[in-house]
């Protein structure tokens, strides 16, 4: 495995994340940067998220196919996580060949069918970037 490479990259650059980090007061999306890195993953690089949400029913949630079907064959991988007091939040830990990939992905009709099928609440929807 070679060794980890900081590379700059503009956050948010969909409309979904920017309303993300209008969340946050003081933030603007025109001068937020961040750093995100990057890992040799059996030759290809991954970039890694974490990704907060609420949903309406977490068994539900946790037992659905609908992550691997969408992002399993784009090459993104996805680990689901629980809150363990019970609430319905949830995250997932997402490695993606890149944030284009990503965010494409998740623009997609099969992506909101995904989401309304698990009962995602998409204005809770909070993206976190690795650096």
């Amino acid at each position: 495995m070679t060794a980890l490479e900081t590379t700059p990259v503009r956050a948010f650059s969909n409309a979904h994340a920017r309303h993300i980090l209008q969340i946050f007061a003081g933030h603007s999306p025109s001068d937020e940067r961040i750093h995100f890195r990057r890992c040799n993953n059996g030759g290809n690089a991954m970039v890694t998220l974490m990704v907060f949400h609420e949903v309406d029913d977490v068994a539900h949630w946790l037992a659905s196919p609908k992550r691997e079907e969408l992002f399993g064959p784009l090459g993104i991988k996805v680990r689901a996580f629980r809150d363990p007091q019970g609430s319905n939040r949830v995250g997932v830990l997402v490695e993606t060949p890149d944030m284009d990939t990503w965010h494409a992905a998740l623009q997609t009709d099969q992506a909101l069918a995904a989401m309304k099928h698990d009962g995602v609440r998409p204005d809770t929807i909070l993206e976190l970037t690795e650096g």
